[in-house]
């Protein structure tokens, strides 16, 4: 994987790990929620039809799809099937 430092270009609990490391360094973490993409806020989760889901016949967790909203294109994962 290749990046530029101190851009904001990843995660910042990955970029601050990664600080100081060279090409051939190998390492494990865990970078908790505040510094990865923040804390889950259930108020996001919606429930859908599957209908929605043209063209797939099955609906498990963990799949993700992009779905167009008011902002734009978003990402969504399923968390659970109904």
């Amino acid at each position: 994987m290749a990046y530029l430092q101190d851009h904001d270009n990843i995660i910042p609990g990955l970029e601050a790990a990664l600080e100081g490391m060279g090409v051939e360094d190998r390492f494990r973490m865990s970078i908790p929620p505040a510094d990865a993409y923040g804390e889950r806020d259930d108020s996001l989760i919606q429930t859908l039809p599957s209908s929605l889901f043209q063209g797939v016949d099955v609906i498990e967790p963990g799949m993700r799809f992009q779905a167009q909203t008011g902002d734009g294109i978003e990402v969504v994962t399923v968390s659970r099937r109904g």
